[in-house]
């Protein structure tokens, strides 16, 4: 339940994180696709745009295309969340740590050789 949880808060806060970063080049370089962040959280509107038939006007925006984008960027970062807690977990449990002694923990005796 809890893998469920983290990945339901992934889908979200990845996106969100993603266009945050984005944000600051926007403002200082203008407007444009001169930023390759602008297609990590754009890109599944590439897909939908020709999916979806546009409206008659030519300054219309597609929305149908947007709330797909936006559906599939929350499942696609939610699934990212998901598939990635799995080999995190595996390298806590190849260490041997329980959850709550990784703050307390000496990361030299991870590293070391002995």
């Amino acid at each position: 339940m809890k893998r469920l949880l983290i990945s339901i808060c992934g889908g979200v806060v990845l996106p969100l994180f993603l266009l945050a970063l984005n944000f600051p080049a926007t403002v200082i370089f203008g407007p444009g696709p001169h930023s390759l962040l602008v297609y990590s959280i754009g890109w599944p509107y590439l897909i939908w745009d020709p999916v979806f038939p546009p409206q008659p006007c030519n300054s219309c925006i597609n929305l149908k295309a947007i709330i797909a984008s936006v559906i599939t960027d929350f499942v696609a970062y939610g699934l990212l969340t998901y598939l990635m807690q799995r080999p995190i977990e595996y390298l806590w449990h190849k260490w041997g740590l329980p959850m709550y002694e990784r703050r307390s923990m000496d990361y030299t005796k991870i590293f070391s050789s002995e």
